[in-house]
Order: C-alpha cells, then sequence, then structure tokens
C-alpha cells in the first residue's frame, strides 16, 4: 500500500511539468496554458486524478462531481470512477487517519494540562480522569483486534499514576 506522500509527489510531478499549479485557496488546477495548447490529456494516471481530486474532497467532503469537473478541469466521468476507485478511498482514510491521530493527541495533550492543572475543582477532575481512562480502554480495544498482546488495564494503577501528575 502507498503512502499518502506518493499522492503529493504525484501532484508535485503535474505542477513541475507545468500542467496543473495551486490556485490561490491551495487547491489543485490544470494549468489554461496547458488547456489552450490542447491539453485534454486524457492518459492521467489513476495516481495523478487522485492526487488532483482528492484535496478538493477532503476539504468538501460532500462537493459534486460536477463542481469538481469545473474546478479542476477535469472530466466529470473521470471524476466519478476515481472518486469510486479503492485508490481514492484508501488515500482519502489515511489522510484522515493522519488527521485525527494529530486531534486525538493534541485533546490527551490538552486533558493532561487540566489534570496538572492544581486549580482544577474536583468534578472537572474527575471528568477528566474519566475521558482519560476512556481512551486508554479504547485504545487497549483496538491493540486487541489488531492482534496484539495487550497487558490487561487496572483502572487503580491509572488512577494512581494520574494523582502522581
Amino acid at each position: 500500500m502507498e503512502n499518502v506522500d506518493n499522492g503529493k509527489d504525484k501532484l508535485d510531478e503535474l505542477i513541475e511539468a507545468q500542467i496543473v499549479i495551486i490556485d490561490e485557496e491551495g487547491l489543485p488546477v490544470r494549468t489554461e496554458e496547458y488547456s489552450k495548447a490542447g491539453g485534454r490529456r486524457k492518459n492521467y494516471s489513476p495516481e495523478e486524478i487522485v492526487a488532483i481530486v482528492l484535496p478538493y474532497v477532503y476539504e468538501n467532503i460532500t462537493v459534486s462531481d460536477r463542481k469538481l469537473a469545473e474546478c479542476t478541469n477535469l472530466d466529470r466521468r473521470t471524476i466519478s470512477k476515481c472518486r469510486k476507485s479503492e485508490l481514492f478511498k484508501t488515500k482519502l482514510a489515511e489522510i484522515t487517519n493522519d488527521k485525527l491521530l494529530n486531534l486525538r493527541c493534541m485533546a490527551l495533550d490538552e486533558l493532561e494540562k487540566m489534570l496538572k492543572n492544581k486549580n482544577l475543582n474536583d468534578n472537572t477532575r474527575v471528568k477528566v480522569v474519566h475521558e482519560i481512562l476512556q481512551h486508554s480502554v479504547s485504545v487497549a480495544e483496538l491493540a486487541v483486534q489488531a492482534g496484539k498482546e495487550v497487558k490487561p488495564i487496572d483502572i487503580n494503577v491509572l488512577l494512581k499514576e494520574l494523582e502522581d501528575f
């Protein structure tokens, strides 16, 4: 399975070949010069099409194929086929998972800061501890599903560790 960077590499190749530019919103679009020169390039690779379409869909998952065709100068049928492909679904899942992982880490950092705050009232502290424990249980369940061996979680040990913060 290719990683997310490969889609970016394909997009970089298209930019370097002056087939695609990045517009003021940071999204890829075929260059006017290429289109005016008769550049109805019908032999885009699936990776190139995904690299062009993915940023638009990631920004707005409900964007229509028609709107994508207007924005990218790609054929609407090509876009529809792309969005149904396993390659596109895989790439979208990868970048979405990366973002969710980053957000999860940020959320845990915020919970840790709250827990370390000496001025936090007891009720809020209990809620923060509960959220952290829920998260650790969820992570453990995911690890078990992935076939990894996980030590059983002892809530008392976790509570003691949290108190030590």
